[in-house]
């Protein structure tokens, strides 16, 4: 498998210790945002280890590890549902609502529908999806 690296250096340390510095020790100062880290991502289509490296990653407040770790996959893999509905499921998910079976609570905009022609279809209380 592939490996896309990341120099993060010790970017929330508050510290300056001598034996791990690592802004002195390699002379990198800066770290990539997280929208960086994306964009080199975003066009890579094989199976990516994607790996931070340069000292305590916990360091950093949780939200911006989180940033960094959650770079939603469905921005660099096409699986024909819409990046808008996958974040409304991710926050839905959170928040354990459950997402209605769209065969029986109507169309829920997803996008796999349209992009892949399937046809709703029910009959009796009961729905079969088919392609179309």
């Amino acid at each position: 498998m592939e490996r896309a690296p990341f120099f993060l250096p010790m970017r929330d340390c508050p510290n300056r210790c001598v034996y791990c510095d690592q802004r002195a020790i390699t002379g990198h100062a800066g770290s990539p945002e997280p929208r960086d880290v994306r964009e080199a991502l975003r066009g890579i289509t094989e199976p990516t280890e994607v790996c931070f490296f340069g000292g305590s990653f916990t360091c950093q407040p949780l939200g911006r590890q989180r940033d960094y770790l959650e770079l939603f996959p469905w921005d660099f893999i096409d699986t024909g549902v819409y990046k808008d509905y996958l974040v409304q499921e991710d926050q839905m998910a959170d928040a354990a609502i459950p997402t209605a079976d769209c065969r029986q609570a109507g169309c829920l905009d997803c996008g796999i529908c349209i992009d892949f022609g399937v046809s709703l279809d029910v009959k009796e209380g009961k729905a079969d999806a088919t392609a179309g």
